[in-house]
C-alpha cells in the first residue's frame, strides 16, 4: 500500500530514505529550509555503493515534492493525512526544532518516526506528539556527501551504503511499528522490531561517540589509535563508566557485549574495519564527524550531566574530554 510520507530534512540520510521509499511507489515530500528549495527541486544525485563501489553511475532522483514551511506541509497533505513523518535531522537540530509547527500536521493516523540516537531525544519530542503514534528507530546506513577528498565522481551527490547483514531496528506501538517495518522492507531496506529499543540503543551510540572522541584526539588516524595502547585503555574505562551512567539513568542492565570491548577487540576493529566497507573509512570518519562534531560533543556532555545528576564519578571520561581538541568555529 502506498504511503504518504513527509521527510523533514534532506541531508545525507533523508535523501537516501526518500529515494528508497519513492522507488517503492510511496509518495515522498521533503520539508527543508527555503534556502535549499531551488537546489532540491533541481533533482538529487546519489550513488549506491552496494552496487557501484567506484561511483561511476550516478542515480538521478526527482520523484518527490518539496515544501518549505508548516502551512505548505499541511496544504500538501490536505486531501490525505501524512501516513509517516520521518525526522531526519541531527540531535543538535532537535534542540531548536519547531514542535509547534510539527503539531499542525498531527492526525489520528500519522506516525512520527524518530531517528535521533541521543539518550534524551525522545523526551524532547514526546510532549508534542502522542506516544501511541511515535516510532523510534536507529539509522543503520552510511551516507555522505561525495566526493570525499580521496574520491572522484562524475558529479557531486550523496553516496550511501546499506550494510547487507544489518537491519534497521524500530520500536513503538505494535501497529505503527509493523507499518513502518513493512514500508522499509517494501523499499528494499532491512528492518526489524527491537523491543525496548529506547533502553538498548544508547549503549552502542555511547561507545561509538567515545571511540570518535579518541579518534579525533589522534587526528582521525586509525593506525595512530591502533598503536596507542594507553589511549585504548582510557577509551574502555570511559565506555564502562558511561554504560554505568546509562544503566542507572534508564533502569536497564548493562549489555553483555560490554565484555567484548577490550584493547584486543579495538585493535582488531581498527585493522579490519577499513576493508569491510566499500569506502575510504578513515577519510569518511574525519569528514563526516568533523562536520557533525557539535553532535558528538552534545552526546559526551549529556553523559557527563547524567553522571553528575546520579552522583557518579567518571574520571576516565573526564580525562578523555580534556584531551579532545577544541571545537573549531563553523
Amino acid at each position: 500500500m502506498m504511503q504518504n510520507i513527509l521527510i523533514i530534512g534532506a541531508g545525507a540520510v533523508g535523501q537516501v530514505y526518500g529515494y528508497r521509499l519513492a522507488q517503492a511507489g510511496n509518495r515522498v515530500t521533503f520539508m527543508v529550509k527555503e534556502k535549499y528549495q531551488c537546489a532540491l527541486q533541481a533533482g538529487l544525485t546519489l550513488y549506491n555503493l552496494g552496487q557501484d563501489k567506484l561511483k561511476k553511475r550516478p542515480i538521478q532522483f526527482t520523484q518527490y515534492k518539496v515544501v518549505t514551511n508548516w502551512p505548505k506541509a499541511a496544504t500538501q497533505s490536505e486531501n490525505r493525512a501524512w501516513d509517516q513523518i520521518y525526522l531526519c535531522i541531527s540531535s543538535t537540530a532537535l534542540r531548536s526544532f519547531d514542535f509547534t509547527g510539527l503539531k499542525t500536521l498531527l492526525k489520528p493516523g500519522t506516525t512520527l518516526v524518530l531517528l535521533q540516537p541521543g539518550p534524551q531525544d525522545y523526551q524532547l519530542v514526546s510532549p508534542h506528539w502522542p506516544a501511541t503514534q511515535i516510532v523510534q528507530g536507529v539509522i543503520s546506513l552510511i551516507s555522505y556527501n561525495a566526493p570525499l577528498r580521496t574520491e572522484q565522481v562524475p558529479e557531486s551527490g550523496i553516496a550511501f551504503w546499506l550494510p547487507p547483514l544489518v537491519a534497521t531496528p524500530f520500536d513503538g506501538p505494535s501497529t505503527q511499528v509493523k507499518s513502518v517495518i513493512r514500508t522499509f522492507r517494501q523499499s528494499g531496506m532491512k528492518a526489524v522490531h527491537k523491543k525496548k529499543l529506547a533502553q538498548s540503543a544508547p549503549y552502542p551510540t555511547a561507545a561509538f561517540m567515545i571511540f570518535l572522541t579518541a579518534l579525533e584526539i589522534k587526528n582521525w588516524k586509525l593506525a595512530a589509535l591502533r598503536e596507542d595502547k594507553e589511549l585504548q585503555k582510557l577509551v574502555i574505562r570511559a565506555i564502562h563508566e558511561t554504560f554505568q551512567v546509562l544503566s542507572q539513568d534508564s533502569g536497564s542492565r548493562n549489555p553483555l557485549w560490554r565484555y567484548l570491548v577490550t584493547p584486543l577487540s579495538i585493535r582488531a576493529l581498527l585493522r579490519i574495519g577499513p576493508g569491510a566497507v566499500p569506502l575510504d573509512l578513515e577519510t569518511y570518519l574525519e569528514y563526516h564527524f568533523t562536520k557533525v562534531g557539535d553532535q558528538t560533543r552534545l552526546f559526551t556532555q549529556s553523559y557527563q550531566l547524567l553522571a553528575q545528576d546520579r552522583g557518579l564519578s567518571t574520571p576516565a571520561m573526564e580525562q578523555l574530554l580534556r584531551l579532545q581538541p577544541a571545537l573549531a568555529p563553523h
